[in-house]
């Protein structure tokens, strides 16, 4: 298996995170301030993606701050902050999404993906309020980098071919 390298953009957005989540004073980093941090990163292909499915990036950013709850935590000078489960597992995701696109990379639109791939979550929850499925972002995805969409088939699962024409 081929190593996974991580953009520089994608590398950045962890930090943003964190600071969205100082900024807020909460405990700990959760999706909502990872994507937060995407954000926060500037244009890069999973922002793009949002926009190109007509995702107000102001409104995500309103969104996601109504669903966190003023927080009361001030962490000591070089305190490291630490991540929730589910952003640690939305992290793990991102390096799974890159490779079962056979991507030798983790870019901004794999951690968009998984994001949309945990079913929970407030970034989950923002972005499939306002439209944005897993499927519908992932072809998208596809689509901006001049790859074929999968249609709606299972991410995990082959794309395979049906021995039989749908119509007969």
């Amino acid at each position: 298996m081929h190593e996974i390298t991580f953009t520089e953009r994608v590398r950045t957005i962890p930090a943003l995170a964190r600071e969205e989540a100082v900024r807020r004073r909460h405990p700990s980093v959760d999706t909502g301030h990872l994507l937060l941090g995407m954000i926060a990163a500037g244009l890069g292909v999973g922002v793009a993606v949002l926009k190109q499915l007509g995702t107000d990036m102001i409104d995500v950013q309103a969104r996601v701050d109504a669903h966190l709850a003023p927080g009361t935590t001030i962490l000591p000078e070089g305190v490291d902050m630490p991540y929730t489960e589910m952003a640690k597992k939305t992290l793990d995701r991102a390096i799974t999404v890159a490779r079962d696109l056979n991507h030798a990379y983790v870019g901004s639109e794999h951690l968009m993906l998984a994001l949309l791939h945990t079913d929970s979550g407030i970034a989950f929850q923002v972005l499939t309020e306002m439209g944005v499925t897993f499927d519908v972002a992932r072809d998208a995805m596809l689509q901006l980098l001049g790859m074929e969409p999968l249609g709606a088939q299972p991410f995990d699962a082959p794309v395979q071919e049906s021995p039989h024409d749908a119509t007969g």
